[in-house]
């Protein structure tokens, strides 16, 4: 496995918002170019990148969260746009909501193991921080990042929970 970079680990964990952009513009027949690859990293790199990052670089993923929300809320603004252009098309709104129904059981299981995953490794970066051998002042600065990315990554969920309901309405 090659090695990630912090915000390839953020867009790793954003896989969710990815696929179900790109299953949400397959089913509305639009290709936008999104792509998500999916690299969590080896054992221990995340705390490795956190320990390493400054207020700048958690500004930065901050804001890399930030855009891929926007994108989520691109994604409902498109399943809602898609379900405008069906109605007056004959049996269009069934086949969208088999569509539908196909992304959101295919984005789900994706969501609940890049969740899964991404919480694994930062619980494991929390705890390997207890042991690590850094001053106190990196300390509490590798505590804030994580507690900065496990707030990020609960807005992503609900973000994605919203995309997820916007699927089923």
């Amino acid at each position: 496995m090659r090695a990630l970079s912090l915000s390839n680990f953020i867009i790793a964990v954003a896989v969710l918002a990815g696929a179900a952009l790109i299953s949400t513009a397959a089913v509305a027949g639009e290709n936008k170019g999104r792509e998500i690859v999916i690299d969590i990293g080896e054992d221990g790199e995340l705390l490795e990148q956190l320990i390493a990052m400054e207020a700048d670089d958690i500004a930065d993923m901050r804001a890399e969260f930030a855009d891929a929300r926007a994108e989520i809320k691109e994604a409902i603004a498109e399943v809602s746009e898609a379900r405008s252009e069906v109605k007056g098309v004959p049996g269009g709104g069934v086949i969208l909501k088999i569509a539908f129904a196909a992304a959101r059981s295919s984005v789900s299981v994706a969501i609940d193991e890049a969740m899964r995953d991404a919480r694994r490794e930062i619980d494991r970066a929390a705890r390997d921080l207890k042991s690590m051998d850094v001053s106190a002042e990196e300390r509490a600065e590798t505590e804030g990042a994580i507690v900065t990315l496990r707030e990020e990554l609960d807005l992503l969920e609900v973000a994605l929970e919203e995309l997820m309901d916007a699927l089923r309405a």
